[in-house]
């Protein structure tokens, strides 16, 4: 598991990784990214991705593919700031 350095960590709590490819980072299971690759979404997109994440629990599939897209679209987000960052 990819922790901070100087992070103590309750293992039975964090369940997922990091949604951002390459960054394994262990994140409690009711988050989607770690908080460095968060801060990159755009906050309406933040809002968009959290707002669709609390209509799950209706197990609608319009609510799941409108989850999956604000996911998808989170990642895209954070993937273009990097690549801003790095030309």
């Amino acid at each position: 598991m990819n922790t901070p350095t100087g992070f103590r960590v309750n293992t039975k709590l964090l369940t997922n990784l990091c949604a951002v490819d390459g960054c394994g980072l262990a994140v409690p299971k009711t988050l989607l990214m770690c908080g460095n690759h968060w801060v990159q979404v755009p906050a309406p997109l933040q809002r968009r991705v959290l707002t669709t994440y609390h209509a799950l629990p209706s197990k609608n599939l319009a609510a799941v593919a409108a989850y999956r897209q604000a996911v998808e679209l989170a990642k895209q987000a954070v993937q273009a700031k990097a690549q801003r960052a790095a030309a």
